[in-house]
Protein backbone atom coordinates (compact mmCIF):
# COMPACT_ATOMS: atom_id res chain seq x y z
CA UNK A 1 0.00 0.00 0.00
CA UNK A 2 2.77 2.60 0.61
CA UNK A 3 4.50 1.60 -2.47
CA UNK A 4 1.27 2.28 -4.61
CA UNK A 5 0.34 5.61 -2.44
CA UNK A 6 4.05 6.53 -3.77
CA UNK A 7 3.77 5.72 -7.09
CA UNK A 8 0.38 7.49 -7.12
CA UNK A 9 1.95 10.96 -5.99
CA UNK A 10 4.82 10.79 -7.90
CA UNK A 11 2.18 10.49 -10.94
CA UNK A 12 0.47 13.46 -9.58
CA UNK A 13 3.66 15.32 -9.28
CA UNK A 14 4.48 14.32 -12.92
CA UNK A 15 0.87 15.58 -13.97
CA UNK A 16 1.20 18.43 -12.53
CA UNK A 17 4.75 19.45 -13.36
CA UNK A 18 3.28 19.15 -17.30
CA UNK A 19 -0.21 20.58 -17.04
CA UNK A 20 0.97 23.69 -18.33
CA UNK A 21 2.24 21.95 -21.76
CA UNK A 22 -1.17 20.24 -21.42
CA UNK A 23 -2.94 23.74 -21.80
CA UNK A 24 -0.82 25.11 -24.16
CA UNK A 25 -2.04 22.12 -26.31
CA UNK A 26 -5.48 22.83 -25.30
CA UNK A 27 -4.98 26.01 -26.22
CA UNK A 28 -3.60 25.09 -29.57
CA UNK A 29 -6.67 23.00 -30.36
CA UNK A 30 -9.47 25.03 -29.97
CA UNK A 31 -7.96 27.62 -31.83
CA UNK A 32 -6.62 24.93 -34.72
CA UNK A 33 -10.26 23.67 -34.91
CA UNK A 34 -11.88 27.25 -34.89
CA UNK A 35 -9.50 28.74 -37.48
CA UNK A 36 -10.82 25.41 -39.92
CA UNK A 37 -14.68 25.82 -38.75
CA UNK A 38 -14.40 30.14 -39.82
CA UNK A 39 -12.22 28.39 -43.17
CA UNK A 40 -14.61 26.34 -44.38
CA UNK A 41 -18.33 27.79 -42.97
CA UNK A 42 -18.01 31.71 -41.92
CA UNK A 43 -15.47 32.63 -44.95
CA UNK A 44 -17.66 30.94 -47.97
CA UNK A 45 -20.42 33.85 -47.17
CA UNK A 46 -18.79 36.60 -47.92
CA UNK A 47 -15.46 36.90 -45.79
CA UNK A 48 -12.51 36.92 -48.15
CA UNK A 49 -10.01 39.06 -48.35
CA UNK A 50 -9.56 39.87 -51.99
CA UNK A 51 -6.54 40.57 -54.74
CA UNK A 52 -5.42 43.86 -54.86
CA UNK A 53 -2.07 45.51 -55.82
CA UNK A 54 -2.39 48.03 -52.86
CA UNK A 55 -1.79 44.74 -50.36
CA UNK A 56 0.52 42.96 -49.28
CA UNK A 57 -1.70 40.00 -50.35
CA UNK A 58 -1.44 40.64 -54.56
CA UNK A 59 -2.36 36.83 -55.13
CA UNK A 60 -4.68 34.98 -53.13
CA UNK A 61 -8.15 34.98 -51.59
CA UNK A 62 -7.51 35.19 -48.28
CA UNK A 63 -10.57 34.55 -45.32
CA UNK A 64 -11.03 37.52 -43.15
CA UNK A 65 -11.73 34.75 -40.16
CA UNK A 66 -8.35 34.89 -37.97
CA UNK A 67 -9.80 37.32 -35.35
CA UNK A 68 -12.85 36.13 -35.29
CA UNK A 69 -11.18 32.59 -34.53
CA UNK A 70 -9.33 33.96 -31.75
CA UNK A 71 -12.18 35.94 -30.66
CA UNK A 72 -14.39 33.44 -30.28
CA UNK A 73 -12.65 30.64 -28.89
CA UNK A 74 -11.48 33.47 -26.15
CA UNK A 75 -14.61 33.95 -25.10
CA UNK A 76 -15.69 30.28 -24.92
CA UNK A 77 -12.75 29.26 -23.32
CA UNK A 78 -13.06 31.87 -20.06
CA UNK A 79 -16.87 31.10 -20.31
CA UNK A 80 -15.40 27.16 -18.93
CA UNK A 81 -12.56 28.52 -17.26
CA UNK A 82 -9.89 27.29 -19.52
CA UNK A 83 -8.70 30.62 -19.19
CA UNK A 84 -8.77 33.35 -16.70
CA UNK A 85 -9.39 36.82 -17.69
CA UNK A 86 -10.30 38.56 -14.23
CA UNK A 87 -12.20 41.71 -14.01
CA UNK A 88 -14.04 40.75 -17.82
CA UNK A 89 -17.89 40.79 -16.93
CA UNK A 90 -20.71 40.29 -18.94
CA UNK A 91 -20.46 44.36 -20.15
CA UNK A 92 -17.03 43.97 -21.48
CA UNK A 93 -17.69 40.60 -23.74
CA UNK A 94 -21.19 42.42 -24.67
CA UNK A 95 -18.99 45.65 -25.90
CA UNK A 96 -16.42 43.39 -27.76
CA UNK A 97 -19.00 41.26 -29.46
CA UNK A 98 -20.55 44.47 -30.55
CA UNK A 99 -16.93 46.04 -31.92
CA UNK A 100 -16.92 42.49 -33.83
CA UNK A 101 -20.15 42.64 -35.25
CA UNK A 102 -18.99 46.47 -36.43
CA UNK A 103 -16.11 44.93 -38.09
CA UNK A 104 -18.37 41.61 -39.74
CA UNK A 105 -19.95 44.10 -41.95
CA UNK A 106 -16.88 45.79 -42.78
CA UNK A 107 -15.37 42.71 -43.77
CA UNK A 108 -18.29 41.53 -45.61
CA UNK A 109 -17.97 41.04 -49.51
CA UNK A 110 -14.76 43.00 -50.51
CA UNK A 111 -15.81 43.88 -53.95
CA UNK A 112 -18.89 44.94 -53.32
CA UNK A 113 -19.03 46.55 -50.24
CA UNK A 114 -21.74 47.83 -47.88
CA UNK A 115 -22.12 51.19 -48.80
CA UNK A 116 -22.45 53.35 -45.51
CA UNK A 117 -20.08 51.29 -43.61
CA UNK A 118 -17.52 53.55 -44.09
CA UNK A 119 -14.67 55.11 -41.68
CA UNK A 120 -16.79 57.76 -40.30
CA UNK A 121 -19.98 54.97 -39.63
CA UNK A 122 -17.29 52.93 -37.81
CA UNK A 123 -15.53 55.68 -35.88
CA UNK A 124 -18.91 56.97 -35.00
CA UNK A 125 -20.00 53.89 -33.54
CA UNK A 126 -16.77 52.62 -31.58
CA UNK A 127 -17.14 56.26 -29.84
CA UNK A 128 -20.39 55.08 -28.95
CA UNK A 129 -18.82 51.70 -27.51
CA UNK A 130 -15.94 53.91 -26.17
CA UNK A 131 -18.53 55.71 -24.32
CA UNK A 132 -20.62 52.97 -22.99
CA UNK A 133 -17.27 51.21 -21.89
CA UNK A 134 -16.15 54.35 -19.91
CA UNK A 135 -19.35 54.33 -17.88
CA UNK A 136 -19.36 50.59 -17.14
CA UNK A 137 -15.72 50.72 -16.07
CA UNK A 138 -16.48 53.56 -13.83
CA UNK A 139 -19.85 52.32 -12.20
CA UNK A 140 -21.46 51.34 -9.81
CA UNK A 141 -20.21 54.16 -8.20
CA UNK A 142 -19.83 54.06 -4.49
CA UNK A 143 -23.33 55.97 -3.81
CA UNK A 144 -25.58 55.25 -6.70
CA UNK A 145 -28.34 57.42 -6.12
CA UNK A 146 -26.24 60.97 -5.15
CA UNK A 147 -23.04 59.67 -5.74
CA UNK A 148 -23.19 60.84 -9.65
CA UNK A 149 -22.90 64.16 -8.54
CA UNK A 150 -20.60 64.64 -5.80
CA UNK A 151 -17.97 62.38 -8.28
CA UNK A 152 -18.33 65.14 -10.75
CA UNK A 153 -17.63 67.83 -8.14
CA UNK A 154 -15.21 66.04 -6.16
CA UNK A 155 -11.90 65.30 -6.66
CA UNK A 156 -11.59 62.44 -3.72
CA UNK A 157 -13.74 59.77 -5.65
CA UNK A 158 -13.89 56.06 -4.27
CA UNK A 159 -13.66 54.53 -7.94
CA UNK A 160 -15.32 50.78 -7.47
CA UNK A 161 -12.65 50.02 -10.37
CA UNK A 162 -11.54 46.60 -11.09
CA UNK A 163 -7.54 47.17 -11.81
CA UNK A 164 -5.33 46.91 -9.18
CA UNK A 165 -7.80 45.71 -7.11
CA UNK A 166 -8.84 49.49 -6.21
CA UNK A 167 -12.64 48.34 -5.07
CA UNK A 168 -12.38 50.48 -1.43
CA UNK A 169 -9.52 52.87 -1.35
CA UNK A 170 -9.33 55.97 -3.55
CA UNK A 171 -8.11 56.12 -6.65
CA UNK A 172 -4.98 58.43 -7.11
CA UNK A 173 -3.85 59.11 -10.40
CA UNK A 174 -0.38 60.62 -11.86
CA UNK A 175 1.15 61.75 -14.70
CA UNK A 176 4.94 61.57 -14.87
CA UNK A 177 4.98 61.73 -10.51
CA UNK A 178 2.34 65.00 -11.46
CA UNK A 179 -1.37 64.48 -9.53
CA UNK A 180 -4.24 64.21 -11.88
CA UNK A 181 -7.46 65.43 -9.91
CA UNK A 182 -9.88 61.81 -10.13
CA UNK A 183 -12.92 64.07 -11.14
CA UNK A 184 -15.26 61.81 -12.66
CA UNK A 185 -15.53 63.44 -16.22
CA UNK A 186 -11.59 63.14 -16.19
CA UNK A 187 -11.57 59.89 -15.87
CA UNK A 188 -14.61 58.84 -17.99
CA UNK A 189 -13.07 61.17 -20.61
CA UNK A 190 -9.79 59.26 -20.92
CA UNK A 191 -11.26 55.82 -20.86
CA UNK A 192 -13.28 56.67 -23.75
CA UNK A 193 -10.89 58.64 -25.66
CA UNK A 194 -8.34 55.19 -25.14
CA UNK A 195 -11.40 52.37 -25.83
CA UNK A 196 -12.30 54.54 -29.34
CA UNK A 197 -8.70 55.05 -30.09
CA UNK A 198 -7.35 51.55 -29.86
CA UNK A 199 -9.53 49.57 -31.84
CA UNK A 200 -8.78 52.35 -34.98
CA UNK A 201 -5.29 52.24 -34.61
CA UNK A 202 -5.16 48.60 -34.02
CA UNK A 203 -6.82 48.51 -37.32
CA UNK A 204 -4.94 51.04 -39.29
CA UNK A 205 -1.37 48.70 -38.13
CA UNK A 206 -2.98 45.66 -39.31
CA UNK A 207 -0.96 46.19 -42.58
CA UNK A 208 1.53 42.95 -42.71
CA UNK A 209 0.93 39.20 -42.14
CA UNK A 210 1.49 38.91 -38.76
CA UNK A 211 2.13 42.31 -37.62
CA UNK A 212 -0.90 43.02 -35.66
CA UNK A 213 -1.41 39.41 -33.71
CA UNK A 214 2.44 40.03 -32.74
CA UNK A 215 2.28 43.39 -31.39
CA UNK A 216 -1.12 41.90 -29.62
CA UNK A 217 0.79 39.03 -28.22
CA UNK A 218 3.42 41.55 -27.26
CA UNK A 219 1.11 44.24 -25.06
CA UNK A 220 -0.71 41.71 -22.88
CA UNK A 221 2.87 39.78 -22.26
CA UNK A 222 3.84 43.72 -20.75
CA UNK A 223 0.73 44.37 -18.99
CA UNK A 224 -0.72 41.49 -17.89
CA UNK A 225 1.66 40.70 -15.26
CA UNK A 226 1.17 39.88 -11.11
CA UNK A 227 3.90 41.37 -9.16
CA UNK A 228 5.62 38.15 -9.05
CA UNK A 229 5.99 38.12 -12.94
CA UNK A 230 3.46 35.49 -13.54
CA UNK A 231 1.35 36.22 -16.34
CA UNK A 232 -2.28 36.61 -15.87
CA UNK A 233 -4.13 34.61 -18.88
CA UNK A 234 -2.29 31.52 -18.71
CA UNK A 235 -1.02 28.80 -20.76
CA UNK A 236 -3.97 27.48 -22.97
CA UNK A 237 -4.16 31.85 -23.86
CA UNK A 238 -1.11 31.48 -25.61
CA UNK A 239 -1.41 28.55 -26.98
CA UNK A 240 -4.44 30.04 -28.88
CA UNK A 241 -2.80 32.93 -29.05
CA UNK A 242 0.24 30.81 -31.15
CA UNK A 243 -1.70 28.69 -33.48
CA UNK A 244 -4.02 31.98 -34.57
CA UNK A 245 -0.99 33.84 -34.83
CA UNK A 246 0.90 30.86 -37.20
CA UNK A 247 -1.93 30.73 -39.49
CA UNK A 248 -2.02 34.91 -39.68
CA UNK A 249 1.62 35.24 -40.55
CA UNK A 250 0.82 32.26 -43.49
CA UNK A 251 -1.75 33.96 -44.95
CA UNK A 252 -3.51 30.80 -44.16
CA UNK A 253 -6.30 33.42 -42.74
CA UNK A 254 -6.40 37.29 -42.08
CA UNK A 255 -7.31 39.17 -38.68
CA UNK A 256 -9.77 40.68 -40.57
CA UNK A 257 -11.65 44.39 -39.32
CA UNK A 258 -13.78 42.12 -36.76
CA UNK A 259 -10.43 40.70 -35.62
CA UNK A 260 -8.99 44.17 -35.74
CA UNK A 261 -11.57 46.04 -33.93
CA UNK A 262 -12.28 43.96 -31.27
CA UNK A 263 -8.78 42.74 -30.28
CA UNK A 264 -7.90 46.45 -30.25
CA UNK A 265 -10.75 47.51 -27.56
CA UNK A 266 -9.46 44.26 -25.92
CA UNK A 267 -6.24 46.23 -25.39
CA UNK A 268 -7.66 48.94 -24.10
CA UNK A 269 -9.94 47.58 -21.97
CA UNK A 270 -7.36 45.20 -20.61
CA UNK A 271 -4.85 48.07 -20.49
CA UNK A 272 -7.30 50.47 -18.10
CA UNK A 273 -7.06 47.04 -15.82
CA UNK A 274 -3.53 46.87 -14.91
CA UNK A 275 -1.95 49.93 -15.59
CA UNK A 276 -1.35 51.66 -12.36
CA UNK A 277 -3.21 54.63 -12.09
CA UNK A 278 0.03 56.08 -10.36
CA UNK A 279 1.82 55.65 -13.55
CA UNK A 280 -0.87 57.17 -16.22
CA UNK A 281 1.79 58.08 -18.90
CA UNK A 282 2.49 54.14 -19.38
CA UNK A 283 0.11 53.78 -21.69
CA UNK A 284 1.84 56.25 -23.96
CA UNK A 285 4.71 53.75 -24.22
CA UNK A 286 2.50 50.71 -24.03
CA UNK A 287 1.22 52.02 -27.06
CA UNK A 288 3.80 54.40 -28.51
CA UNK A 289 4.05 52.35 -32.02
CA UNK A 290 0.53 52.71 -33.16
CA UNK A 291 0.05 56.19 -31.44
CA UNK A 292 3.75 57.79 -33.29
CA UNK A 293 2.90 55.94 -36.21
CA UNK A 294 -0.66 57.20 -37.25
CA UNK A 295 0.71 60.50 -36.54
CA UNK A 296 3.50 60.29 -38.56
CA UNK A 297 0.78 58.95 -41.36
CA UNK A 298 -1.30 61.96 -40.34
CA UNK A 299 1.07 64.19 -40.86
CA UNK A 300 2.41 62.84 -44.42
CA UNK A 301 -0.83 63.35 -45.23
CA UNK A 302 -1.77 66.98 -44.91
CA UNK A 303 1.80 67.78 -46.18
CA UNK A 304 1.15 66.39 -49.48
CA UNK A 305 -2.50 67.73 -49.58
CA UNK A 306 -4.33 64.21 -49.32
CA UNK A 307 -7.78 63.50 -46.56
CA UNK A 308 -6.74 62.26 -43.79
CA UNK A 309 -8.84 59.24 -43.66
CA UNK A 310 -7.40 58.32 -46.95
CA UNK A 311 -5.92 55.15 -47.11
CA UNK A 312 -2.45 54.28 -48.54
CA UNK A 313 0.85 52.68 -48.42
CA UNK A 314 2.40 54.98 -46.12
CA UNK A 315 2.63 53.61 -43.05
CA UNK A 316 5.89 52.57 -41.11
CA UNK A 317 5.33 49.10 -41.59
CA UNK A 318 5.08 50.02 -45.71
CA UNK A 319 7.82 52.07 -45.67
CA UNK A 320 10.00 49.30 -43.53
CA UNK A 321 8.69 46.73 -45.96
CA UNK A 322 9.96 48.36 -49.09
CA UNK A 323 13.67 48.79 -47.23
CA UNK A 324 14.27 45.58 -47.37
CA UNK A 325 13.00 44.58 -50.70
CA UNK A 326 9.49 43.36 -49.70
CA UNK A 327 11.33 40.39 -47.03
CA UNK A 328 8.82 40.07 -44.36
CA UNK A 329 11.66 37.88 -42.56
CA UNK A 330 13.14 41.12 -42.19
CA UNK A 331 10.44 43.41 -41.50
CA UNK A 332 8.30 41.83 -39.01
CA UNK A 333 11.40 41.71 -36.27
CA UNK A 334 12.66 45.23 -36.69
CA UNK A 335 9.08 46.30 -36.28
CA UNK A 336 8.11 44.47 -33.47
CA UNK A 337 11.55 45.67 -31.53
CA UNK A 338 10.39 49.05 -32.40
CA UNK A 339 6.70 48.72 -30.75
CA UNK A 340 8.47 46.60 -28.10
CA UNK A 341 11.01 48.35 -26.51
CA UNK A 342 9.18 51.36 -25.02
CA UNK A 343 6.85 49.34 -23.32
CA UNK A 344 9.33 47.81 -20.83
CA UNK A 345 8.52 51.53 -19.19
CA UNK A 346 6.19 49.47 -17.56
CA UNK A 347 8.20 46.67 -15.94
CA UNK A 348 9.67 49.21 -13.07
CA UNK A 349 13.38 48.33 -13.07
CA UNK A 350 15.92 51.19 -13.63
CA UNK A 351 17.70 49.33 -17.06
CA UNK A 352 14.13 48.49 -18.39
CA UNK A 353 13.23 52.15 -18.27
CA UNK A 354 16.54 53.33 -20.06
CA UNK A 355 15.76 50.93 -22.48
CA UNK A 356 12.69 52.18 -22.99
CA UNK A 357 13.73 55.67 -23.17
CA UNK A 358 16.38 54.44 -25.90
CA UNK A 359 13.71 52.19 -26.96
CA UNK A 360 10.76 55.32 -27.95
CA UNK A 361 14.07 57.72 -29.02
CA UNK A 362 14.69 55.21 -32.18
CA UNK A 363 11.07 54.76 -32.99
CA UNK A 364 10.81 58.48 -33.32
CA UNK A 365 14.33 58.84 -35.47
CA UNK A 366 13.01 55.87 -37.31
CA UNK A 367 9.75 57.50 -38.03
CA UNK A 368 11.21 61.23 -38.89
CA UNK A 369 12.91 59.07 -41.29
CA UNK A 370 10.20 57.56 -42.81
CA UNK A 371 8.54 60.74 -43.04
CA UNK A 372 11.43 62.54 -44.32
CA UNK A 373 11.83 60.50 -47.65
CA UNK A 374 8.20 59.53 -48.03
CA UNK A 375 7.49 63.35 -48.09
CA UNK A 376 10.39 63.74 -50.85
CA UNK A 377 9.73 60.82 -53.03
CA UNK A 378 8.46 61.72 -56.57
CA UNK A 379 5.96 58.99 -57.02
CA UNK A 380 2.78 59.47 -55.77
CA UNK A 381 1.54 56.71 -52.46
CA UNK A 382 -0.58 53.81 -53.55
CA UNK A 383 -4.02 54.65 -52.51
CA UNK A 384 -5.42 51.51 -50.63
CA UNK A 385 -9.10 50.40 -51.90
Amino acid sequence: MPFQLSQLLELTRILLSQIHWILVILGVFVGYQASRLMISYVAPIGFYDEPSLDRTNSTDRVPRTGGLAFMSSLFVCHQFGVINLPFFNTLIWGLLGFMGILGLADDFSRRQPIAFITARFKSRYTLIVASIAGLGLLWPLQEPLDGLLTNVLSSSTNFQFAPQLYSSTAMNFAFFGYPIPSLYPIIFLGIALLCWGMPNLFNLIDGLDGLAMGYFGMVLFVVMRMPNGDLVPGPAFWGLWAIVFYFNLKKIHFLGDAGSLSMGLFLALTSVLYVSSLHIEHFLFLFAYPILDTLHVVLLRLKQNRPIGQGDNCHLHHFIYRQTKKKLGWTLPILWILAFLPMLQLWGSPIYQNISLVGIVVLIVVLCLSFTIQLNERTIPVIKS
